[in-house]
């Protein structure tokens, strides 16, 4: 027996849906089509890391994924508050878990937390930030989810990691997650070698990103890497 549950991504920005409009009157859109989905019953309301319009735009509002969502998080008690990705390679990994179990703890435990390596070569670039290739991406997310799924553990002792990429000394997180012992995991991509083996040690949900028609012939592959 499976269980569906539905999920809402509002307008974020990132395809150019307010292009030409005024930032507020963007944000007004987005809250009211984040308290229909509550109304209508939708059981989770997810944003994602873009920092820039798909098409570009010089007036076309992008807005940040944790900021938004701290906002929708407030005006709607009901749903879980779901990121799909926070984009690693933007972030140092110890201050996204403590932004992440902060907005856990202010919305009562409803935070469901995606990392992935971005895919956007232009919003790095934009940005000031570096843009390795895919292989060094992957390992600087390996790092990310030991420190992170460690700092947003009830259950972990404190903790020293040193990482190529990333480190942390005697790491003692608090807030860490409400009402269970780590708040769920998401992993994004369909690499069958690495993405799926991060999926399978530290993740609790995998978003294949693909057609319904496609997931069939990866569900195999999947389930070798959880054995």
């Amino acid at each position: 027996m499976y269980q569906m549950r539905v999920g809402l991504c509002p307008p974020q920005g990132y395809f150019n849906e307010f292009d030409g409009w005024e930032p507020g009157r963007a944000w007004k859109r987005i809250l009211e089509i984040s308290q229909l989905g509550e109304r209508l019953g939708f059981e989770s309301l997810w944003t994602g890391e873009h920092v820039l319009s798909k098409w570009g735009g010089t007036q076309s509002a992008a807005f940040d994924c944790f900021v938004l969502s701290g906002a929708i998080a407030a005006a709607c008690p009901a749903p879980e508050i779901g990121f799909d990705v926070v984009n690693s390679t933007f972030r140092n990994p110890a201050l996204t878990a403590k932004m992440a179990a902060t907005l856990d703890e202010v919305s009562g435990g409803r935070v469901i937390l995606g990392l992935g390596c971005g895919f956007k070569p232009l919003e790095a670039s934009t940005y000031g930030f570096d843009y390795p290739d895919m292989k060094e991406r992957l390992a600087m997310l390996a790092e990310h989810f030991e420190i992170i799924t460690r700092m947003l553990d009830n259950d972990a002792e404190p903790f020293s990691y040193e990482g190529r990429y990333a480190n942390v000394v005697d790491m003692d997180a608090s807030p860490r997650s409400v009402g269970r012992r780590r708040m769920p995991i998401m992993a994004a991509g369909r690499g069958k070698e690495v993405t799926f083996r991060l999926a399978a040690k530290y993740a609790d949900v995998l978003n294949l990103g693909m057609q319904l028609e496609e997931v069939p012939q990866y569900l195999p592959f999947v389930q070798q890497r959880c054995e």
